[in-house]
């Protein structure tokens, strides 16, 4: 068991949590012409010498709720439409040489919160499309 299993961080218990190879590391981390490899911090360097002893878990957690707002006739008619989301996300790369970890980053945001507002001034008739008003006569 490693340490990290021990602080609740499993890609076999945690959903969401992609198990990076060499490679797909290689992928995210050399971008092209503007960066070489000794431009790259020390861990990520180590890692990507160490060829297939490099690991990788690339963590992604939210927790996200999206809620209709307004008026309910509005809204089931569908003519105005308001949807509030809220919470946060999370996201974590480790990378491990030989289950030692040399390079980690975090980053996400912290308070999520968005308003969509649709509005159809035709109501229900808005998504009818062409086919629907060629048979009104």
């Amino acid at each position: 068991m490693t340490s990290l299993t021990l602080l609740g961080i499993d890609p076999l218990q945690q959903p969401n949590t992609l198990i990076l190879t060499h490679s797909d590391i290689a992928k995210r981390v050399i971008t092209g012409n503007l960066q070489t490899r000794d431009d790259l911090e020390k861990g990520i360097q180590d890692c990507l010498k160490a060829g297939d002893a490099c690991r990788g878990w690339e963590i992604k957690a939210s927790r996200i709720a999206r809620t209709r707002t307004g008026s309910f006739f509005m809204d089931f008619v569908n003519l105005k439409r308001t949807t509030e989301t809220t919470g946060w996300r999370f996201n974590a790369t480790i990378l491990m040489v030989n289950g030692l970890v040399v390079h980690r980053t975090w980053g996400g945001q912290p308070l999520v919160q968005e308003v969509e507002v649709r509005k159809n001034p035709l109501g229900p008739l808005q998504d009818g499309g062409p086919g629907f008003l060629s048979g009104v006569r």
